[in-house]
């Protein structure tokens, strides 16, 4: 072949690469392979409401009309101690690390909120309030996994009473199905292997929480730092975000330097989250403490009756405004001795008040302070008992 052929040729190959092939990194890569998974699931199943946390009560009012490429921010704010934001956070990590249970086939997608599925991922947890108890998350991941058990257990037998002779195994006479193998017997093994994937991060400061981000994608990426090489981020969690507000703030008060410095770290903490949701495509559940409600029946009422109060943020615009969905969440309480009982009254009315307290019901709704008119609505109720968490739809 003559040079004038081969010039030719190799100005043909270069202007098809110009033109077919671009550059571009990495993160947009698996944010537009996310996004395509997701539309597909939608394509199929328009009604779908995409599986977020697990929880369905709690996926039903992130807002969908944020962008698809995006991954929600929760935030759960209280403004007492007990009010069961935490143990959101623990069933949120537990259905992050534990398996699945597959039964009848049409169950198994687990964009479907009617599924009780793990994601058979790992959960990144920041405990800034050094609170996070491994022996409480064991305790809920036991009950949520022997749940799991039980309803595949039911939804094989309504798979045999209507099985397909067709679709039978020709010597049991037992339709085909997913193999539940000794899973009841095997709680222990299941419960020690997903908490390997639970990995728990404790900053002693702000700025060491805004540190602890940062290195979030070194660590991962390094497979000779974990055990959890090929499994995905199916959650983040920090509990809580505002456990160096006041450590921060008495910093402020003491130097005009601290002061601005502390605005940016909150702001820096928000660009380190955004990041790491840019690269891993997971979701953030965050907890915080609300100062007084704005609006609303006050704390000593029972917040389960009437009009939900919204509670004044503590912390920053930069996370408002990174912030998919705030709920604020609270305990059932019990309402206060009337001035006028006698101590007969208040004998007789002690075992209903125990009760009460007994059932552990809390409730969490949405609070919009912040998200202007346009917010979603929406509450849901769960139980806090010994043996874990309950809820509807779960």
């Amino acid at each position: 072949m003559s040079s004038t052929g081969a010039s030719s040729l190799h100005e043909v190959g270069k202007r098809l690469l110009q033109t077919d092939i671009h550059e571009e990194p990495l993160d947009e890569l698996l944010r537009s392979l996310w996004t395509n998974d997701a539309s597909l699931k939608l394509s199929r199943n328009p009604n779908l409401v995409p599986s977020t946390f697990g929880i369905p009560p709690l996926d039903k009012l992130i807002p969908q009309s944020k962008p698809k490429s995006s991954a929600p921010v929760v935030e759960l704010t209280s403004i007492s101690d007990g009010a069961g934001r935490t143990h959101l956070v623990y069933l949120a990590v537990a259905l992050a690390v534990l398996p699945s249970v597959h039964h009848a086939p049409a169950r198994t997608d687990p964009g479907d909120p009617a599924c009780k599925q793990g994601k058979s991922g790992l959960a990144l947890v920041i405990d800034a309030d050094d609170c996070f108890e491994v022996e409480r998350l064991a305790d809920i991941m036991r009950n949520l996994w022997n749940s799991m058990i039980e309803g595949a257990s039911s939804a094989d037998r309504q798979t045999t009473a209507g099985a397909d002779p067709e679709n039978s195994d020709a010597r049991s006479n037992q339709p085909r199905r997913s193999v539940i193998s000794d899973a009841a017997s095997s709680v222990d093994a299941v419960i020690e292997n997903a908490l390997q994937h639970v990995h728990v991060l404790r900053p002693q400061s702000l700025g060491s929480l805004v540190a602890t981000v940062n290195s979030l994608p070194g660590y991962l990426f390094d497979s000779t730092q974990h055990f959890s090489n090929g499994r995905a981020v199916e959650l983040v969690a920090i509990d809580s975000l505002s456990a160096f507000y006041w450590q921060e703030k008495l910093e402020q008060e003491t130097s005009a330097t601290a002061a601005s410095q502390g605005i940016r770290k909150y702001d820096d903490l928000v660009r380190s989250l955004r990041q790491v949701q840019d690269i891993f495509h997971c979701p953030i559940l965050a907890t915080s403490w609300g100062l007084q409600p704005v609006s609303g029946p006050q704390p000593h009422r029972s917040i389960l009756r009437g009009s939900r109060p919204s509670f004044k943020p503590l912390l920053s615009p930069s996370w408002l405004s990174f912030c998919t969905l705030r709920l604020a969440v609270a305990r059932e309480s019990v309402k206060p001795f009337h001035i006028d009982m006698t101590l007969e009254q208040t004998e007789i009315d002690r075992n209903a008040r125990h009760e009460v307290v007994e059932r552990g019901r809390f409730v969490a709704w949405v609070d919009n302070l912040g998200f202007g008119a346009d917010g979603k609505v929406g509450e849901f109720e769960f139980w806090i008992r010994d043996e874990g968490v309950n809820l509807e739809g779960l």
